[in-house]
C-alpha cells in the first residue's frame, strides 16, 4: 500500500547519495520525486509545478535551504516543509519555523520519520 500516490515531492540536497536515498525511499510509497542540488534548481522546479511538500537542506552550495522557503511563500504555495540536515544552530530552528518549515530533522533520517512528518503532526 502506498502512501503517498503520486504526490509530488522536491528533495533540494546537494550530497548526490543523500539525494538518491532519498528519492529511493520515497519512490518506495509511490511518490513522483524531483530533485534538486542547489537554490536556482529548488527555484526552477517550484516554478515548473508546485511541489506537495518539500524535502529541504540547509546549506546548499549557492545559498541557504530558507531561500527556497521564502520563495514558496513569495508564490503563496504552502507545501510541507522538512527541514533535513546534518547540523543546525538552534536559533536558525525559530527563523526556519516562521518560514514555514514544518519539521526539522537531523541526518540520517528514516523514511518512517519522513512519513510520520508529512502524514501527522509537526515534529519541530
Amino acid at each position: 500500500m502506498s502512501h503517498l500516490n503520486g504526490e509530488r515531492i522536491l528533495i533540494v540536497e546537494d550530497d548526490p547519495t543523500n539525494r538518491t536515498a532519498l528519492a529511493r525511499l520515497l519512490a518506495t510509497e509511490a511518490a513522483s520525486v524531483e530533485s534538486a542540488a542547489s537554490v536556482v534548481e529548488a527555484i526552477r522546479a517550484i516554478d515548473r509545478a508546485a511541489p506537495r511538500a518539500v524535502l529541504l537542506d540547509v546549506n546548499l552550495p549557492d545559498g541557504e535551504g530558507i531561500e527556497v522557503l521564502h520563495h514558496l511563500n513569495s508564490r503563496g504555495l504552502a507545501p510541507k516543509v522538512l527541514i533535513i540536515t546534518g547540523s543546525m544552530e538552534p536559533g536558525r530552528h525559530r527563523d526556519y519555523q516562521a518560514a514555514g518549515a514544518r519539521a526539522i530533522l537531523t541526518k540520517p533520517v528514516t523514511l518512517n520519520q519522513i512519513l510520520g512528518c508529512l502524514n501527522g503532526s509537526p515534529h519541530l
